[in-house]
């Protein structure tokens, strides 16, 4: 026979559903999540069925005590002449700084003129706001300078070191009180409904600690996020007012925190830092082909501006990236050597690693980038 749920169930159930929810985390498709309860970050999950256009859902680690952060590439292209929207509703369009009227960051999305473009976190869409504007307001040297300061930064791996280091000091509290109340909530107050008899009183001894630790966490969240985060005070008020009203808000405070401290890394420079080994290659060797052999799929406008900006970005890019890479002690050759050759390939792509029975041509998955023969040297890998 089936019963109905008392309330304490039903609460217990509802308050559930709220923290496992809160470890679904949509993102802009130009971000990258990283995730672990246990030993070295990874990869985030991101299932294929829960994908939208121009957006991800990362299912992160569900144990209170997990760790988890967000970085992004830009979705646009800069140059000293004006900038590039590669990803979202506006993708193809290029501004000049001549013709840039207004730059500003509200929440999670950076306006420029009338375009929107979204970002992961509203960190990054403020610095990148306030990037814009110094730039409009500089001359053309000028503004090249603060480019590729603002990128060469974004790539600094003691930057990275002080960064994590200051986060885990901020959060580390903050965690261990996460902890205690998601035991608390889930564990021991189960144990005193199924296993004691109402008593008076018992109500007041399980309250009390329990809205202590709510307390406590909710003034650790507002130090760390004044300490460790860009947004708007608005916005902060804000997160702090949920915290009040969501215990499983605060159960996750920690990873929501984290999440956000890393938004000006690139996420090579974070891969270097954080990542498992067994994807540190791969996620580098892939970062390094992109930004060699650029398809047509990369820049949604064909006209010479736009194609002219996306190509002084990626060089800068590059170049940076290299020097991550030399910093690393990571050898680039050995980041490009072909794949293993299948039975009768004769060329593959050095972009995607597609492998192909054609001695010469052009990959049919990555527009305008030509086959390696796999007789083709190593060092011959790179494009002049």
């Amino acid at each position: 026979m089936i019963t109905a749920l008392s309330d304490t169930e039903l609460i217990l159930i509802v308050v559930g559903v709220f923290y496992f929810s809160e470890c679904i985390f949509w993102l802009p498709e130009t971000a990258v999540t990283l995730t672990s309860a246990f030993g070295k970050l990874r990869f985030a999950t991101s299932p294929v069925f829960l994908r939208r256009t121009n957006s991800q859902a990362a299912i992160l680690s569900p144990f209170p005590w997990s760790k988890s952060l967000v970085t992004e590439d830009w979705p646009v292209a800069v140059s000293p002449g004006g900038m590039a929207i590669l990803f979202g509703p506006h993708a193809g369009q290029i501004i000049a700084f001549e013709d840039l009227e207004s730059v500003e960051a509200e929440k999670h999305s950076l306006r420029l003129n009338k375009c929107s473009i979204r970002f992961a976190t509203s960190s990054a869409a403020l610095q990148i706001a306030t990037l814009l504007q110094d730039m409009k307001d500089s001359t053309v040297d000028e503004r090249g300078s603060l480019l590729r300061t603002a990128i060469q930064s974004r790539f600094l791996l003691s930057e990275v070191s002080a960064r994590l280091e200051k986060v885990e000091r901020f959060t580390d509290s903050l965690r261990t009180i996460s902890l205690f109340m998601f035991l608390w909530v889930f564990a021991y107050g189960p144990l005193l409904y199924y296993s004691v008899d109402l008593q008076p009183g018992l109500l007041f001894r399980y309250f009390t600690p329990l809205g202590i630790l709510w307390l406590t966490g909710v003034v650790l969240f507002s130090i760390a996020q004044y300490k460790l985060l860009l947004n708007s005070s608005s916005e902060q008020i804000s997160r702090v007012a949920t915290l009040c009203f969501s215990p499983a808000a605060v159960m996750r405070a920690a990873q929501a925190i984290s999440r956000e401290a890393f938004s000006r890394f690139d996420p090579s420079a974070m891969a270097v830092s954080v990542l498992h080994p067994k994807q540190l290659d791969e996620a580098l060797s892939q970062r390094l082909r992109n930004l060699l052999y650029p398809t047509s799929s990369d820049f949604p406008n064909e006209s010479p501006s736009f194609t002219t900006t996306c190509e002084w970005y990626s060089e800068l890019q590059l170049t940076t990236f290299k020097e991550m890479l030399t910093a690393a002690n990571i050898v680039t050759d050995e980041l490009l050597h072909p794949p293993a050759a299948d039975y009768g390939a004769l060329s593959w792509c050095p972009r995607c690693l597609s492998q192909y029975t054609l001695p010469d041509g052009v990959c049919f998955d990555c527009r305008g980038v030509s086959l390696q023969s796999f007789e083709t040297d190593k060092s011959d890998l790179a494009p002049t």
